[in-house]
């Protein structure tokens, strides 16, 4: 399944230039969308470091986790 259904590969440039991002997958936690939306950023400066991301996910890991118990 591609990820933009119904469009072309120049559509989806184009899309994507002009600041169109994928919407949240289903049963995606709107805490990890975030992480994802923040890698999209189109100032690769602002995006998060792998450092910053690892943390990121164990803390949300850590909430889902203890939201199951």
């Amino acid at each position: 399944m591609m990820p933009y259904p119904g469009l072309q590969n120049p559509e989806v440039m184009k899309l994507v230039a002009n600041g169109g991002r994928l919407g949240s997958p289903p049963a995606c936690p709107p805490a990890i969308y975030r992480v994802m939306a923040d890698c999209w950023n189109p100032t690769p400066e602002d995006r998060p470091n792998f450092h910053s991301l690892l943390n990121r996910i164990l803390e949300v890991t850590r909430v889902s986790t203890k939201l199951i118990k």
